[in-house]
């Protein structure tokens, strides 16, 4: 890769780091599917011009909103409910690692691929190294964060897998419509089951709104369109080695940004976890690469 493009995917990584500390931020206001509301919302708002090219897709709306419930109602709540009831975002972002590991299970039994010594020895490491995490003190006598972390995980791996079922995506056209449909099922969700939001948003803070904007606009359609740029310009092999390096930077700027004390079982569990994921990884790099764009 050229140094620019190398300096694009770090970038890429970064903000997808920062994206755990922004969500976790937001959250300290915003109830949960109040912020999925606005997430989708915010996302959508950016996306507007793109939605007028729907045919583009290639892809039926029913997978599509299928794809959107796994994306948005599944995967996103389950994440920002784990980190609502107390999961550090360090240990949140170890967890999600297990979405590598997932994809390759849920491969085994929808697509009948078969897997060799080292693909599940990288599988078998990725757990161990879970199990590791959820022995951090702070989880001790409350593992429904951890649970749903992980069932968040699951989601992300779900949604890869219908991602498979898709063929030449473009990438905005696709999150345009993805984004709303996610916002007209966040809607009902939070209206139901969640009260004063008019109050909430006149009393939230500009580092909320921010926190915001960042999660649904920085995040989902700079860091995802200079990634599926990247992906069109090089070989998977080449770009997909780069996420790796989530968990490094996300864990440094939860200790930064949020002042989190690492333990040593988060560390331990954090070590075998990415090394799971990465002899995974560089036996299957398109795992994380399904639907991208022409």
């Amino acid at each position: 890769m050229q140094p620019k493009d190398v300096l694009i995917a770090l970038l890429v990584i970064i903000l997808w780091s920062l994206n755990f500390v922004a969500s976790k931020i937001a959250l300290e206001h915003f109830p949960v599917f109040f912020l999925v509301f606005l997430r989708m919302l915010s996302t959508s708002v950016v996306l507007v011009p793109f939605l007028r090219s729907f045919k583009k897709l290639r892809i039926s709306w029913v997978l599509l909103m299928g794809i959107s419930f796994t994306w948005a109602t599944l995967h996103i709540s389950a994440l920002f409910l784990a980190l609502h009831m107390g999961l550090d975002v360090s240990a949140a972002i170890m967890i999600d690692q297990l979405r590598v590991p997932f994809v390759v299970i849920l491969g085994l039994f929808i697509f009948k691929d078969t897997i060799g010594f080292k693909t599940f020895s990288g599988i078998l490491l990725s757990l161990i190294g879970t199990a590791f995490i959820a022995g951090t003190p702070s989880l001790h006598g409350n593992y429904i964060p951890f649970i749903l972390m992980v069932a968040s995980s699951f989601a992300w791996a779900l949604y890869n897998i219908q991602l498979k079922f898709t063929h030449n995506l473009k990438v905005l056209y696709f999150l345009a419509w993805v984004t709303l449909f996610g916002l007209i099922q966040a809607t009902p969700l939070t209206f139901l089951v969640e009260e004063h939001h008019w109050d909430i948003l006149l009393s939230a803070k500009p580092i909320h709104y921010t926190a915001v904007f960042y999660s649904g606009v920085i995040n989902t359609v700079i860091g995802n369109g200079l990634w599926y740029k990247l992906l069109k310009k090089y070989s998977v092999n080449q770009v997909v080695p780069y996420s790796l390096l989530v968990p490094f930077f996300g864990t440094l700027a939860a200790v930064i940004v949020l002042g989190e004390v690492l333990t040593w079982q988060i560390v331990a569990g954090g070590v075998l976890t990415v090394a799971g994921v990465t002899i995974i990884m560089m036996r299957r790099p398109r795992l994380l690469v399904s639907g991208k764009e022409e």
